[in-house]
């Protein structure tokens, strides 16, 4: 699951691998027992944002970043490759650590074998239309039309997907790319932004924005105050940034709503691993961020 969850968000990005990974590792907690449950989909989070700062396509903040320094889609994913490594080999020491066998294995299932699982053929074949139809839409600069095709689509094939959406996930999701022109003017003369200089400074000032304003709305912030040679810094600060407190991505909001998570339970197993990752990163800084 975690390694699912990693490989999953370097092509569909990070919040869509969790929202198909959270339901189904919260139906697998009820046969592992609530607190390994819990460990598995904090684990599955930091490799939903870990494996999703490989490629410009992975998340949100690589897609600004991406198209605002003009990158290649290789050139890109090579320059970030070191830093997703790092992550993901500490991932995986942290993942065998929590989850050893007999570690957090406290009986909570409830006996019987897991329910069948139904393929629905024609929600398959609609959906994978629509993911075609949308992006091909919204390549064209028409997302209203994409919205109303998906759906008029769903209401005539399964309407009950319609019911099950979770709409104020979307409208935050949605509040995330609002326009952050003003507060980006206000944090430029607050935290002197036009006087970053230094890829350790751009790395440190973006982890902490991202924790305190989550790490899309920082990217916006910062990318018109970082130099294109530093790009590389405020990359891998963002997507460092989302790891830690639940403020700092939206991949760990959607954990919390649809997983059942609370607050302090995710941060009993993120920020640990934040913290030993930002040490790793600074400490082989050169390398990381060129």
């Amino acid at each position: 699951m975690v390694l699912s969850a990693a490989l999953s968000s370097t092509l569909v990005m990070n919040d869509t691998s969790l929202l198909i990974l959270v339901p189904l590792i919260a139906t697998m907690s009820k046969y592992l027992g609530e607190e390994t449950g819990a460990r598995l989909l904090s684990l599955a989070t930091i490799a939903a944002n870990i494996g999703s700062s490989l490629t410009p396509i992975g998340n949100p903040q690589n897609i600004i970043i991406w198209q605002r320094y003009r990158l290649g889609f290789t050139a890109f994913t090579a320059s970030m490759a070191p830093f997703t490594l790092l992550g993901l080999l500490l991932l995986a020491a942290y993942t065998m650590l929590l989850l050893r066998p007999g570690k957090g294995r406290e009986g909570g299932s409830p006996g019987g074998a897991p329910p069948p699982v139904r393929l629905h053929r024609p929600l398959l074949l609609v959906s994978l239309l629509l993911l075609v139809l949308d992006v091909s839409l919204a390549e064209l600069g028409l997302p209203v039309y994409a919205a109303i095709a998906t759906a008029a689509a769903y209401a005539l094939v399964e309407r009950s997907v319609l019911w099950s959406i979770d709409y104020t996930l979307i409208a935050v999701f949605a509040l995330m790319f609002t326009d952050f022109r003003e507060a980006s003017s206000l944090a430029s003369k607050t935290l002197s932004l036009g006087a970053l200089h230094g890829a350790r400074q751009v790395l440190l000032v973006a982890v902490a924005l991202s924790q305190a304003v989550s790490n899309v709305p920082a990217t916006i912030i910062l990318v018109d105050h970082v130099p294109h040679y530093y790009w590389r810094a405020l990359a891998v600060g963002v997507n460092l940034g989302g790891v830690g407190l639940v403020t700092g991505s939206m991949a760990n909001i959607i954990t919390l709503r649809m997983g059942g998570l609370k607050t302090q339970t995710l941060h009993k197993y993120t920020l640990p691993y934040f913290t030993l990752l930002l040490a790793a990163t600074l400490l082989l800084q050169p390398i990381i961020t060129g």
